[in-house]
């Protein structure tokens, strides 16, 4: 690591470099001026032997703080964190100016959710993440059933994308078993079963979690009851689980008409109800409208927080429609499909994607039944009969022929248009 870039704003180091040379200054003057009245010597040499001093501090100090860093990177503290040097500068960085963020709750689930968490990370570490409970399938779904613990799939995600560790480390976490029993099962989520083992509670083992990855920010499940998400079709077909929600909706060739929960008193941590109380925005998505975000959104002082607290809110539509979920959805028909399935009734922004995928892209999910969500003229103005602002950017980010949305750039617009 380059010394220079210990000089970049915010660190808070330059002041006090400045600060110490002046001191320095103010010392050697005087120290100048007795060795000249009472040893007759050019003046000339003291000032190169001033110089000289300066020269050898300035090395000494240079040579001394790289050997304490090379010290510290050997430390079981930062070893996984990163190999090349940059993680102290990174920590004193999060520390004087990610600290000082603007406070932001982010509720939803799945992997739109983890990918904008990577960017949100850059702008702020006062993060809260209400995380679903919901989910029942896969890996997650074993474990809930087997262990009787809480699905720790999107949480796993979550943790991982606000983590900061070595590629190596977080590929161990995100490796899935190929066969044998564990087929299927990821490593993340038998740590966090491990880690639930030796832990009072489900809560108690996620924050353990955090602290060994060094996670910016703290990640709560939205509740620590066992709930199950329930969905009616348009043909009044009532399906439970969340896994088969989309399935079922697809096999039926009928639209979901509204989910629920059970138990539907199901309440959430009193953690998470402080976080919305004080945060500066509350961000809904992105994510699978009715599995993911609107099951948040059911559980008990959830929605009655977010009405409660001054923050702005957002919600951030996929960029796809899902099949079995939100096929042929408008921008304004998932605004809509919110607030007819909770009781929510105030969102500031809205932010969708008008930006086109490539076209070969965009046939590949055309071919599994998933179109473009791309504001059309009447979603504004429904949107703004509700009183919600539509905000429209350019916001696709295609990674190994996936669409999700450009993270970085989705956060620093959510941030601008936070009051100041």
């Amino acid at each position: 690591m380059k010394w220079i870039h210990w000089l970049k704003p915010g660190l808070q180091l330059k002041r006090w470099l400045l600060i110490g040379m002046i001191g320095l200054v103010l010392m050697s003057v005087p120290a100048g001026c007795i060795i000249m009245y009472f040893f007759d010597i050019n003046w000339w040499i003291v000032v190169m032997s001033g110089v000289l001093g300066f020269l050898v501090l300035f090395f000494a100090f240079k040579c001394g703080f790289s050997s304490l860093l090379r010290n510290m990177q050997t430390t079981p503290f930062t070893q996984g964190v990163q190999s090349d040097g940059k993680h102290i500068q990174r920590m004193i960085y999060d520390k004087q100016v990610l600290a000082k963020g603007r406070k932001i709750v982010v509720i939803g689930g799945g992997t739109g959710l983890s990918v904008l968490l990577r960017g949100m990370k850059q702008i702020t570490s006062n993060i809260t993440v209400v995380v679903t409970v919901a989910d029942d399938g896969g890996g997650s779904g074993i474990l809930r059933e087997d262990l009787g613990m809480l699905p720790p799939g999107d949480i796993r995600s979550c943790i991982l994308a606000l983590s900061e560790m070595e590629p190596t480390m977080e590929n161990l976490f995100q490796y899935r078993f190929t066969e044998g029993g564990l087929k299927g099962q990821s490593f993340g989520n038998l740590f966090i079963a491990s880690m639930n083992g030796i832990s009072d509670s489900f809560e108690e083992a996620i924050k353990k979690m955090s602290e060994v990855l060094a996670v910016k920010g703290d990640v709560y499940p939205v509740t620590l009851e066992d709930i199950t998400l329930f969905a009616q079709l348009k043909n009044g077909r009532i399906i439970k689980g969340e896994s088969s929600i989309p399935k079922k909706s697809q096999e039926d060739n009928s639209p979901i008409d509204f989910v629920f929960i059970k138990p539907k008193k199901a309440g959430t941590l009193p953690e998470v109800i402080e976080a919305i109380r004080h945060a500066d925005a509350v961000v809904l998505g992105p994510g699978s409208l009715y599995t993911s975000i609107i099951p948040n959104l059911l559980v008990k002082d959830i929605v009655e927080s977010i009405e409660r607290s001054t923050a702005n809110t957002f919600y951030l539509p996929n960029i796809m429609t899902q099949p079995g979920e939100t096929d042929f959805y408008s921008v304004s028909d998932h605004v809509n499909a919110l607030f007819r399935n909770t009781s929510m009734r105030n969102i500031d922004y809205v932010i969708a994607n008008h930006q086109k995928v490539p076209a070969e892209i965009e046939e590949k999910y055309l071919s599994e039944g998933a179109r473009m969500v791309l504001p059309k003229p009447e979603d504004f103005r429904i949107l703004q009969d509700k009183g919600i602002n539509l905000i429209t950017e350019e916001l696709v980010e295609v990674k190994n022929n996936y669409v999700r949305h450009d993270a970085l750039k989705t956060s620093k617009k959510i941030e601008s248009l936070l009051p100041r």
